[in-house]
């Protein structure tokens, strides 16, 4: 390859190493933000590029706690890819038992419907967090330690390395706050979650435990964890995990409890709800693996998209041990998998399961072997029922299953009532024929119970001795005949037996027939000890003596009133549970009724017939029922009063009644309401009454005709059409008309005094003020008006619009214009000047100078109202009460200027700059760009009052102005140079042969010299001249060179003797070298560098000949290339 492009790629990877080089950075700093801190941190390494591996360490000073807590503000930056966290690089202790050494607080958080993050991790690859106690304090929802988003290869935690996480909400979240995406590659492991440093205290929440929810995550590994939290993986169909990345490994954690799994302290749950993918071929599988966790207290929920699952060498709400239920946890319950495996054949894969058992609720193949379970609420495993036990000897178990399925069998255990008998302790398996029937022979320490897996791998429940009641049917003794209990289902039970209340044994099937009454247990067992703990009971059946009666100590009868009015209820029927038929019979023995109460009969002799069977039944003595007379009104001596004046004194009197007593009245007025409840009906108003009469003869009630009570002399008052008309500002206009009345004869009207201001039906000409009207008639009656209120016309509420011109610096040339008024009809306008009239134009007044004007507008009511007024001041002129600011001009720069002094008056202000003649310059306040000379100002305030100054003199002086720049050139010996120099302005440049400035050699504008041949180094100086400015002097220097050469030893011996060790060119008049480069015999570069300095040592190379290749530019620019060989000699 051409030594060219051999440098070109060397230079292109040089380059990209530098643009993706990793970098470490130190925390110095606790506070939140700024120089040394995590926040300045991980900005750096955000911005440091993501091609490798950045390190953020800790230095913090101090080593307690509070000195190595660092409490953040606002959310920390997101992070990026490749970025390593490693808090346990903190000098001092780790926090209590776990690998913490640095803590990140959120000390206060208010729930707003939004999320707090101390960490973030955003789309970003390979992120490790090491060794961070993170804690929020507060119980805030939405406050998470680690948040991450659509992000890959996440580790929290390593062995040694561990974090603690504490948090109300969430400790950890893949994708919770950004709906339909992806995290895979996610690893938390060796962390203490939910759980103080000290690894023995929970953190306790007042809402729920803290969260691990990852949603839409794959590629999960959750272990070697000491935990209290819930732990959620979730995906959903809008962001389904790829198909290879549907892995998830709980194990080695410790759940629910300390860090040694010695004592319960809290609760560890892990649900899974995956989303089944369809393919082409069926399901895309996901795997599911839960190994060698030790969960004191705490429950599993795991599948839901038809995949694998293995759990093995688990201890699920257990001791240390496996052999005691500690934790009170909801077991395991494994949902929709198309496979699985609950233990195995070794014994370091049995799982340990108590508290809540194993659910299995929709078939889904799971297979349960060889575990112990045991003080499990229910049944243990909950699945399907289809193995039992039929027949038991001590020495062999028989049963039903399905077709050659495996058969399992424990020592059965039972630990409480709220359980049934489980499998703590496997003894061995057969398997049943094609017939589903085994048996199995051993040496059993008591019970057994069993569990069957059939041909498509799905466990069955353990077997039980179970009775079912659902469709028990019991006959009673009835009038002597024997009771009996049948429709009973007996399953699972080797034998079976009935007991009476004396523990006699009445019967050995699960009916029982031809019994006495009596209370009957039955039991059924799965062995023949029908009384162990596993046995099962029925509840006491009791059977009993039916022996029918009726009696009428309680009976109702109401007595018909010549007609089918009576009734017969309250009967009392001893056995009316076990009555089937109820018939009345009369005294010819027609049936006239069929149920427990006779209803709607006439006067006659009546019986009752309880029916248990056709043979079985009982008769009541018979009962009379005789007509009774009903109640009457009579009103022939009745006397009505009529009620007057509309008052309520009408009356109803001289009414009398006959019936049994006692009586019942209601009178009821025109709208059915009631009126009265006594016989005289009094003090009441004009109107409709009728009177209503219920005795206690049982008959119906009697109603006489409705009575007119008439009302006599009263008034009416209608107010609808009532007008009122306020009073005027100077007259008494006040008027109330309107009112109508009928039947009044005298009208007086008064106020609110009392005093008599009207005696017609019309109130007018009257001030402001309240009224009220009482009418009465010949007959004394009276009615009064409500109070009417007659206020004061309200004044206008007048809207000026108007213009004010301002007079000249208190001149008479002002006016105030009125361009529109609004708000009523004006009648007449008054302008006043300091407070005098003074004569308008109409609305408008015009050549006014500085007062106080007034104008005043009368309505129609001649009410007169200040609308407006203004006040036009005095000007007092400007003045001036400083001095002016003068720039001086320099260098004929025309660079001068004058600030104008401060004025007191009335801004804005107007500017007049002018010269010598008069000529205006500028109307700012500063005049600028000035050469010498005299200038002028004049200003005007906003109202045109003036003030003039004096006259400002610019001189022109001279200063400092920058020196040309020095410079250097190397030239051949006997060559002309020519000397150049740059400037940032238009000059006069002087060239001198000495630093003094004696030996003038040339002078131009251009700065541009040519010099005579030279054969030394010389010196040349410059100065610059602007105007009446001369610059100080530059320097030229002119290096002469002779010759240029590179001289290159041919051989060299690294052998440490201090003579010729390195291979070391020796360069002359060289400026720079491209590259140095040293090949061996086959092309292949050994050594490389482009610094004057550098040597080839030939370390790790043998001896022999090798070619190197310099390439440079010597002192005047001129590129050159060395090439030749070179010996290595050892």
């Amino acid at each position: 390859m051409h030594p060219f492009f051999r440098i070109l790629i060397l230079f292109c990877s040089l380059f990209h190493i530098t643009q993706t080089r990793a970098d470490t950075f130190i925390v110095t700093s606790n506070a939140n933000s700024g120089a040394g801190t995590l926040r300045e941190a991980i900005g750096k390494a955000n911005a440091n590029g993501t091609a490798t591996i950045d390190y953020i360490l800790f230095n913090l000073p101090g080593t307690t706690m509070d000195n190595r807590t660092i409490r953040i503000a606002e959310e920390l930056p997101a992070l990026s890819s490749n970025i390593e966290i490693d808090g346990t690089t903190q000098p001092g202790t780790a926090f209590g038992v776990s690998s913490a050494k640095v803590r990140l607080l959120k000390e206060s958080f208010i729930e707003t419907g939004g999320f707090y993050n101390i960490l973030t991790i955003k789309s970003a690859d390979h992120v490790n967090i090491y060794g961070l106690n993170l804690e929020f304090q507060g119980n805030a929802n939405g406050a998470y330690c680690i948040s991450i988003f659509k992000s890959t290869n996440i580790v929290i935690g390593a062995a040694g390395k561990g974090n603690v996480l504490n948090a109300a909400d969430g400790l950890i979240s893949s994708d919770v706050q950004q709906e339909f995406a992806n995290s895979t590659g996610i690893r938390i492991a060796y962390n203490f979650l939910g759980i103080l440093p000290d690894g023995v205290t929970r953190v306790s929440y007042p809402y729920s435990t803290p969260d691990i929810i990852l949603w839409g995550a794959g590629d999960v590994e959750i272990d070697h964890n000491v935990m209290c939290t819930d732990v959620r993986i979730e995906e959903y169909y809008v962001a389904l995990v790829p198909a290879d990345k549907r892995n998830y490994k709980i194990h080695d954690n410790i759940g629910g409890g300390d860090y040694t799994a010695s004592s319960v302290i809290g609760y560890a749950s892990f649900s899974m709800n995956i989303y089944p993918q369809i393919t082409a071929t069926g399901y895309n599988d996901y795997n599911i693996e839960v190994k060698n966790n030790q969960i004191l207290q705490g429950s599993f929920l795991l599948g839901g998209g038809y995949g694998h699952i293995l759990m093995q060498g688990n201890k699920v709400n257990t001791d240390r041990t496996g052999t005691t239920r500690i934790g009170n946890g909801g077991g395991i319950e494994l949902y929709r998998n198309i496979k699985g495996l609950v233990g195995g054949d070794l014994e370091s894969e049995k799982n340990y399961i108590s508290g809540g058992g194993i659910s299995c609720p929709y078939d889904d193949h799971i297979t349960i072997k060889k575990n112990s379970i045991f003080c499990n609420d229910g049944r243990g495993i909950s699945s399907k029922e289809t193995v039992f036990i039929t027949s038991y000897t001590g020495t062999i178990v028989s049963g039903t299953s399905e077709p050659d399925a495996v058969i399992e069998v424990f020592e059965a255990n039972k630990c409480s009532a709220g359980s049934e008998c489980q499998g703590k302790v496997y003894l061995g398996s057969t398997v049943a024929d094609a017939n589903g029937k085994w048996s199995y022979m051993g040496t059993f320490p008591g019970e057994v119970v069993a569990t069957a897996t059939n041909k498509q791998g799905s466990t069955s429940e353990f077997t039980r001795a179970a009775i079912d009641i659902g469709l028990m049917n019991i006959t009673h003794v009835l009038c002597g005949k024997p009771g009996s209990i049948k429709g009973i289902k007996v399953t699972g039970a080797a034998s079976v037996r009935w007991e009476d209340e004396a523990g006699n044994i009445v019967g050995n099937t699960a009916e029982l027939t031809d019994v006495l009454p009596g209370k009957y247990v039955l039991r059924a067992s799965i062995s023949n000890d029908l009384l162990s703990e596993c046995s099962a009971a029925s509840f006491p059946i009791t059977i009993l003596d039916i022996v029918p009666k009726i009696t009428t100590e309680q009976v109702k009868i109401v007595m018909p009133c010549n007609d089918s009015n009576g009734s017969i209820s309250n009967m009392t029927d001893h056995v009316n549970a076990f009555t089937t038929v109820y018939k009345w019979l009369n005294e010819k023995d027609e049936v006239v009724g069929n149920y427990a109460s006779l209803t709607n009969v006439p006067a006659g002799t009546y019986r009752l017939f309880a029916y248990c069977t056709d043979d079985c039944f009982a008769v009541s003595d018979p009962i009379v029922l005789n007509n009774q007379p009903p109640p009457t009104i009579n009103v022939s001596a009745m006397v009505v009063m009529a009620a007057t004046c509309q008052n309520n004194n009408g009356a109803i009197t001289g009414i009398s009644v006959t019936g049994k007593t006692p009586y019942t009245f209601r009178w009821l007025n025109d709208l059915s309401d009631v009126a009265g409840n006594q016989l005289n009906l009094l003090n009441i108003a004009p109107g409709n009454y009728q009177l209503e009469l219920t005795d206690n003869s049982g008959c119906r009630s009697v109603t006489a005709a409705p009575v007119n009570v008439v009302g006599t002399g009263s008034i009416s008052l209608d107010a609808t059409n009532i007008v009122i008309t306020p009073s005027g500002c100077k007259t008494m206009l006040g008027s109330v008309k309107g009112l109508l009345l009928n039947g009044a004869d005298n009208y007086t009207w008064r106020n609110e005094g009392g005093d008599v201001v009207g005696n017609t039906v019309d109130l007018c000409n009257v001030v402001a003020g309240t009224y009220q009207l009482t009418a009465t008639n010949h007959l004394s009656c009276s009615v009064q008006s409500l109070w009417y209120t007659i206020e004061t016309a309200p004044p206008v509420n007048w809207s000026v619009n108007e213009d004010v011109h301002f007079p000249s610096c208190n001149e008479s040339d002002g006016e105030i214009l009125i361009n529109s008024i609004q708000g009523g009809t004006v009648k007449t306008l008054r302008w006043t000047s300091n407070n005098v009239d003074i004569p308008g134009d109409g609305n408008n007044i015009i050549n006014i100078g500085p007062g106080q004007y007034a104008l005043y507008i009368t309505d129609q009511n001649n009410c007169e109202q200040l609308v407006y007024t203004t006040d036009i001041p005095r000007r007092t002129a400007p003045s001036l009460t400083s001095v002016p600011s003068i720039t001086d001009e320099t260098c004929g720069k025309g660079n001068g200027s004058i600030a104008a002094p401060a004025i007191n008056g009335e801004s804005p202000f107007v500017y007049r700059w002018s010269d010598y003649d008069g000529l205006t310059l500028g109307t700012a306040n500063v005049l600028a760009a000035l050469k010498k000379g005299q200038f002028f100002l004049e200003v005007t305030d906003k109202y045109g009052c003036k003030v003039n100054t004096g006259a400002y003199e610019v001189n022109n002086v001279t200063a400092d102005i920058d020196s040309p720049a020095d410079i250097s050139l190397v030239i051949g010996k006997g060559q002309s140079p020519e000397i150049k120099f740059t400037y940032t302005s238009p000059a006069i440049f002087s060239l001198y042969a000495d630093a003094n400035l004696m030996m003038k050699l040339y002078e131009n504008q251009s700065g541009a010299f040519m010099l005579p041949p030279l054969f030394t180094d010389t010196k040349y100086y410059l100065t610059a001249s602007v105007d009446i400015c001369i610059s100080k002097s530059a320097i030229a220097y002119v290096k002469v060179v002779d010759k240029t050469d590179v001289y290159v030893p041919s051989a060299f011996s690294p052998n440490g003797d201090g003579q010729n060790d390195l291979f070391r060119p020796k360069y002359v008049n060289i400026a720079s070298i491209d590259y140095f480069k040293v090949y061996n015999r086959w092309g292949t570069e050994t050594f490389s560098s482009n610094s004057l300095s550098a040597a080839w040592d030939g370390s790790g190379m043998p001896a022999g000949t090798y070619v190197y290749i310099i390439s440079g530019k010597d002192l005047l620019g001129k590129a050159f290339v060395k090439q030749g060989s070179v010996l290595l000699i050892k």
